[in-house]
Parts: C-alpha cells; sequence; structure tokens
C-alpha cells in the first residue's frame, strides 16, 4: 500500500529535555490513524513536527514514499499547508468575532489562486486609478473618490457588525459601486478626450489607461470579484453543511456552543482541501451525544476520500473509529497496531496505569 505520511527516526529536543525520541510511524491513504499516551508523552510535539510548526532535531518527514516521496522536514507550515497536510488544535483558535463562514474562508486562503499577488495588484491598481483620477479631474474628483471606495468598506462593516455577520444588501452595495464606477467612467472619458485632442494631461499619461479602464473591476466588485468571492462562498456553506454547521453560517464563532466551535474548527481545516487530517484532541470537553456525532463525523470525513490522523484520550473515540493506533510514552514509541492489540499491550497498560509493585 502506498504510504501516505512517513516519519523517519524523528526526533525533537528542547535544551536537555527529550520530548519525541527517534519515532518512525506510517500513515497510510484512507485509514484513521490515532496517536495516544499519557500527558506530556509527546504526542503534539509530534504533531508540530510534521506540520512545521517545529523543526526536528532529527529525523525525516515525508509525504509518499515510493519513486518520488515529498521531504516536508522542517518546512513551514504555511508549506506544509499548501502540500496538502491540515490541522486542528487542543485549544481551539478561532476568529471570535468573524461569522462562521469567515472563519472557513480563512482556512481556504491556501487554495486561493496567487493570493498576495492578487491583493498586490489590486492595491497597486487602487492607487494607480485614484493619481489617473486626479490627472483628469483634479484633486477633488480624486479625493471623492477615495471617499467613496473607503465609504463603500465602511458601510459593509458596518452592516456585518450590525447584521450578526451576514453580509452587506445588494442595493446598499451597488449604490456605492455606481458612484464609485462614475467617478472612474468620467476621469477615463476625460483621459480619451485629453489624448484625442493631443494634449494628454501629463507626460506619462499612457500607464494610467489600462488602469482606469481597470475601475470596472474595483467599483464592480458586485460582478468581477464577486465571482471568485461567491465561488469561496459556496465552498464555505458547503463545508459548514458538511460538518453540521448549515444555518449558523453568519453566527459569530464566540456565539457557539463549545461542540460547535469544535466542529467550526474542522470546517476551516478542511477548507484547505487536504488530503491528509491532523486532529488533536477533537473530543477534548465534550460531552457523550457530542463525542458520539464526533465520532459519526471523523468517519464521514473519511468516507469523503480524505486521511485521519488523530491525538485523543477518549479511549470510546480511539477503539471506535481507529483502523490503527501508535503509543507514545515518555517521547518514545511503545507499542502500534490494531486497537484491539493496543488495548492488551502490557506496556500500554503500564504507561496508563503504572507497573504493579
Amino acid at each position: 500500500m502506498t504510504v501516505l505520511l512517513s516519519c523517519e527516526n524523528v526526533s525533537k529536543f528542547f535544551g536537555g529535555v527529550k520530548a519525541v525520541k527517534n519515532i518512525s510511524l506510517e500513515v497510510n491513504p484512507g485509514e484513521i490513524v490515532s496517536l495516544i499516551g499519557p500527558n506530556g508523552a509527546g504526542k503534539t510535539t509530534l504533531f508540530n513536527v510534521i506540520t512545521g510548526m517545529y523543526e526536528p532535531t532529527d529525523g525525516t518527514v515525508y509525504l509518499g514514499r515510493g519513486d518520488s516521496p515529498l521531504d516536508i522536514t522542517g518546512k513551514k507550515s504555511h508549506k506544509v499547508a499548501e502540500k496538502g497536510i491540515s490541522r486542528t488544535y487542543q485549544n481551539i483558535r478561532l476568529f471570535n468575532q468573524l461569522p462562521s463562514i469567515e472563519n472557513v474562508r480563512v482556512g481556504m486562503h491556501t487554495r486561493t489562486e496567487r493570493p498576495f499577488a492578487r491583493s498586490m495588484g489590486t492595491f497597486i491598481v487602487f492607487w494607480m486609478n485614484t493619481y489617473g483620477v486626479w490627472l483628469c479631474g483634479g484633486a477633488l474628483t480624486a479625493i471623492l473618490y477615495v471617499f467613496c471606495i473607503g465609504l463603500a468598506g465602511f458601510l459593509e462593516y458596518a452592516y456585518i457588525r450590525r447584521s450578526r455577520g451576514r453580509p452587506i444588501t445588494p442595493k446598499a452595495r451597488l449604490i456605492v459601486d455606481l458612484v464609485i464606477f462614475i467617478l472612474g467612467a468620467v476621469a477615463f472619458i476625460l483621459l480619451l478626450r485629453h489624448f484625442i485632442a493631443g494634449e494628454p494631461p501629463a507626460q506619462h499619461w499612457w500607464p494610467f489607461v489600462l488602469p482606469l479602464i481597470y475601475t470596472f473591476y474595483l467599483c464592480g466588485r458586485s460582478w468581477s470579484a464577486g465571482i471568485h468571492d461567491d465561488d469561496e462562498q459556496t465552498l464555505a456553506h458547503r463545508y459548514l453543511d458538511f460538518v453540521g454547521l448549515d444555518g449558523l453560517e453568519y453566527e459569530l464563532a464566540d456565539n457557539l456552543p463549545y461542540g460547535l466551535k469544535r466542529r467550526l474548527e474542522i470546517a476551516r481545516a478542511l477548507g484547505s482541501k487536504p488530503f491528509l487530517l491532523l486532529l488533536d484532541e477533537p473530543a477534548a470537553g465534550m460531552n457523550p451525544v457530542e463525542t458520539e456525532n464526533l465520532m459519526k463525523l471523523i468517519r464521514k470525513i473519511r468516507d469523503a476520500g480524505l486521511t485521519v490522523f488523530l491525538i485523543e484520550h477518549d479511549m470510546r473515540v480511539v477503539m471506535g473509529i481507529s483502523d490503527r493506533v501508535y503509543v507514545l510514552d515518555n517521547g518514545e514509541l511503545i507499542a502500534h497496531g490494531t486497537p484491539e492489540e493496543v488495548q492488551g499491550n502490557p506496556r500500554v497498560v503500564e504507561a496508563y496505569l503504572g507497573r504493579e509493585t
């Protein structure tokens, strides 16, 4: 069977503390694999090494094996996420003042087409547009242009705050966009008139022609930029529905009960379209009903084609959903196998219950 994730002799030391010592393990596609052990055994440290939050002291982490395994040892966490590994954390880390759907969209950032280049391009075009408006219509027109763009952003922010996360209404956005469009169009017409008359408003007028045309993009967010945003919105709705949060898309994360916050964190992790999902104690703090529902969700994730690697202390969860189990104690791998094999392993019993004297 092809190996999806492999750790070979991985160690992580913090000064004289050997948190993880010479760990080798494998996770195969389509599995649910659990990593268990007493508190302080090194489980989360190993997850942090795999996901790039810690650089290992020794050893190698591979994605795949075969003829061309990808060495992700020591890569930054955002690079690891881009390669298809996503995770949740022991302590819930959500943006509490954002609605659920925006939390999911944060997780989709690594799958946005050239996000940095697109953001910088929009920023540069905005200022070139502003300069072009100033050249053609004067300083007052340019100030009004910038004011309207700022007003559009402020109105959207104010509406979201007032409506508990719901986006600004199309009518309100259209009015502001229309003003921006008119200003940009007037500036373009003035520039064109100067050009036809052979009297360009400045010696280097030509760099501003395309940016002014691009005003259609900036002021028509509902049409152009909105196409991409609508795609993201649709996907985010799909992930929320998948984890059982349909109808709560615009509820602030801070208002969700604990169990639903855990589900939202999983939805955000799914937003990066991973093929390997790492869950760090997802059942921690849940009541029995929430735990049972979580087990169903994890199986559902696996059935959807993802591989799941989780840390968990709740043995009912571990024994109920795991295909294989690895056991750590004091940073060392002491056992691995099926849940039944691990459950009866004397070293595992000793790690949890101690040795008879």
